[in-house]
């Protein structure tokens, strides 16, 4: 099943303009269909930033663009350094193109670390059973990481209710545990040399949601502006999956109120993840 948006894809169903022709977002960029390519490199696509953890991809996928673009892990070394240290190693076959596609795992082990030391020591001991449980389903299933990703979603990130406050929790996470990942995605998008460039995940929502409103707002842009935009992907996931609940506005709407009260400003927080002023004033150059 597929439907179309306004750039006419066919399988990117949450592709849309960040900052016209030079930034874009999208779900899955794995899924893309031969037209979709084509479309994209209509588009003059250079970088994808994919914030998944490279592992995580699914493996039944068609990955067209892998023969468009090399294969880039992100390491960030973010603890002690300031700003971070990005390593980048190539993966997958070598690639002649330009093209880069770059993984920078906003769930990290880091990330993962700081959250499992806020919690009790039975939730620790219920999620690693969980997960272990899980882990033997998928072997004996043969259902790839499809159990597995459920008991880190539901124990981990707290999202088994479909309530609003369980991922407002996750968003404010990511902003205070995963500053590193952050940053890369922020400084690789902001590059010159990477536009025309696209920020992925997988439903293009979240994690992605959550790099895209940061650089929006420190474009200037309104409150306003930045949940409109978010708005339009739960619109777009409630077409292609009506069956399931995808709140996304309300949450981030409140981890922006969130940035505010902890860090004084959306351009105080990128500050205190190792952007200068300097850096700030460049980054709205080269996205205006």
């Amino acid at each position: 099943m597929s439907i179309k948006n306004k750039l006419e894809f066919e399988s990117l169903f949450n592709f849309r303009t960040v900052v016209s022709g030079k930034l874009y977002r999208s779900a899955d960029i794995d899924k893309a269909s031969p037209r979709d390519v084509n479309r994209l490199k209509s588009l003059g696509i250079k970088t994808i930033i994919d914030l998944r953890w490279m592992r995580s991809r699914d493996d039944h996928a068609p990955m067209l663009l892998d023969n468009e673009c090399q294969l880039v892990e992100v390491n960030v070394q973010s603890r002690n350094h300031r700003p971070p240290v990005l390593q980048f190693t190539a993966k997958g076959q070598e690639v002649n193109n330009h093209g880069r596609h770059y993984f920078v795992n906003v769930l990290n082990r880091q990330y993962y670390k700081e959250v499992l030391q806020k919690m009790p020591w039975y939730r620790i001991i219920y999620i690693v059973l969980s997960i272990i449980v899980s882990l033997c389903i998928d072997v004996v299933r043969r259902s790839g990481h499809k159990h597995l990703k459920e008991a880190v979603r539901t124990g981990v990130l707290g999202l088994g209710s479909k309530q609003d406050q369980g991922r407002l929790q996750w968003y404010k996470d990511m902003v205070d545990f995963s500053s590193g990942p952050i940053f890369a995605a922020l400084k690789l998008a902001s590059d010159p040399q990477n536009q025309p460039a696209v920020i992925c995940c997988e439903f293009g929502k979240d994690r992605t949601g959550i790099i895209v409103a940061l650089l929006l707002a420190m474009l200037g842009r309104s409150k306003e502006d930045i949940i409109e935009d978010c708005a339009k992907s739960e619109i777009n996931l409630k077409q292609m999956f009506p069956e399931d609940a995808w709140f996304c506005t309300k949450p981030m709407l409140h981890l922006l109120d969130y940035i505010n009260q902890k860090y004084g400003s959306v351009d105080s927080y990128l500050l205190s993840i190792g952007f200068t002023k300097d850096g700030l004033a460049n980054m709205r150059s080269n996205l205006q």
